[in-house]
């Protein structure tokens, strides 16, 4: 008997090493990138490409994790930002609140909407027309410790090239004529049948 609690309190201790965590329903909002940061690259030698931004804005950020350890009591997002010189100051550590829970056991969500300019944190002075690349990993915490999300420890990397110019809109009249035009030819089309 004593060799089977011995075994039971053994398998309970390897079954709270081995707890499972994640993440899911990602968003964030950064310069004018709106998305799921989870698709991003795992690795910084092909960075997901983001676009054209005018800024480097941390606007919002949202997630849901479980955890098997139930405890979550907030979460920290790490962002590290490139110039062609390699890493721009340092790591930037942002608190993105408390951790709500989810009905139910072991899942939480996470919602942070308080804007952070990353570039003015790091003391990023951005040039027209350059490239530029942001690092990105979290962290969940509780009385069980901390659970990292890093994508398995290769972090998750995008890039972005700097623009103030605003892209060429066509003015409302013209966008009219043109989808009248096009109205027009599927008309006819319909009418020679």
């Amino acid at each position: 008997m004593k060799k089977l609690a011995v075994f039971a309190v053994a398998a309970l201790v390897a079954a709270a090493a081995l707890a499972d965590y994640g993440w899911y329903d990602d968003s964030i909002t950064i310069g004018s990138y709106t998305g799921t940061f989870n698709d991003w690259s795992g690795s910084p030698d092909s960075p997901t490409d983001l676009g054209v931004f005018s800024d480097l804005t941390l606007t919002s950020v949202s997630f849901n994790i479980w955890s098997d350890a139930n405890d979550r009591g907030g979460a920290n997002m790490y962002f590290r930002v490139y110039d062609d010189g390699g890493q721009v100051g340092t790591d930037q550590d942002i608190w993105l609140g408390g951790a709500t829970r989810i009905a139910g056991d072991h899942d939480f969500s996470i919602s942070y909407s308080t804007p952070v300019d990353l570039a003015a944190a790091v003391g990023l002075n951005m040039e027209e027309g350059k490239s530029y690349y942001v690092d990105m990993w979290a962290k969940s915490y509780g009385d069980s410790g901390d659970e990292w999300y890093s994508n398995n420890s290769a972090n998750y990397h995008a890039k972005f090239e700097y623009s103030t110019q605003t892209p060429a809109v066509p003015e409302p009249a013209t966008m009219s004529l043109l989808g009248l035009g096009a109205l027009a030819m599927v008309l006819r089309r319909k009418l020679r049948k």
